[in-house]
């Protein structure tokens, strides 16, 4: 096929397609109605998480560990809902369902960056409710702003690399057999699926990763 950028005759074992075709919601009847709320739901999010992040930053009896992990769940689900909705809207409502190998990968970080941040930062606002629950008198003492701050911020190193690994096993991919990816977005387990060649590492980072 045209569109498969190969270099086979290079001594390049991998072949890469110029793009992509996402194609979860295609043929479902009435879909653009849920794409008109999809939108609305998307500003209410948006609007919502930055008068959160805005009300913790700025009222002062809020610097508490607590509402750090409160403000990081916001902005991170800010963060997520920006990488996931427009692009969505984008594919589906105006019919661009083609999207380039690259921005294929770059979508798929920064949507699964968000995913698996969200899931940290739900256990970072468990690990202090746990802490002054078994530790009421000394809560403020074994969780402080520092701590916390030093928590989450590990918590994005540790996604951040586990992200960029997973997705460094996908360039190792050939994708022969077709570019119809099978979701609504660059979704990890319908993209590694298309290849040709040996998936058995991206199947076991799909099954521990996500």
């Amino acid at each position: 096929m045209e569109f498969f950028n190969s270099a086979l005759g290079k001594n390049i074992s991998f072949v890469r397609p110029a793009y992509f075709i996402i194609s979860g919601f295609i043929g479902i009847p009435n879909i653009k109605f849920y794409y008109v709320f999809l939108f609305f739901v998307y500003v209410v999010s948006v609007l919502g998480n930055t008068a959160v992040m805005a009300v913790i930053y700025l009222d002062h009896n809020l610097r508490a560990p607590k509402y750090i992990a409160v403000f990081n769940l916001a902005f991170v689900d800010l963060f997520s809902s920006s990488a996931m909705v427009p692009k969505v809207l984008d594919i589906f409502l105006f019919n661009h369902h083609y999207i380039p190998y690259n921005n294929c990968l770059t979508y798929l970080f920064f949507c699964f960056t968000c995913f698996s941040m969200q899931s940290f930062n739900v256990a970072a606002l468990a690990y202090d409710r746990l802490m002054a629950i078994f530790y009421p008198l000394h809560y403020r003492i074994k969780v402080t702003n520092k701590s916390m701050l030093s928590l989450i911020a590990s918590f994005w190193v540790l996604v951040i690399t586990l992200v960029l690994f997973a997705v460094g096993f996908i360039t190792r991919l050939s994708f022969c057999k077709s570019v119809v990816i099978q979701s609504y977005f660059c979704d990890y387990g319908p993209l590694y699926k298309l290849a040709c060649n040996d998936i058995t590492p991206n199947r076991i980072i799909a099954v521990f990763g996500y």
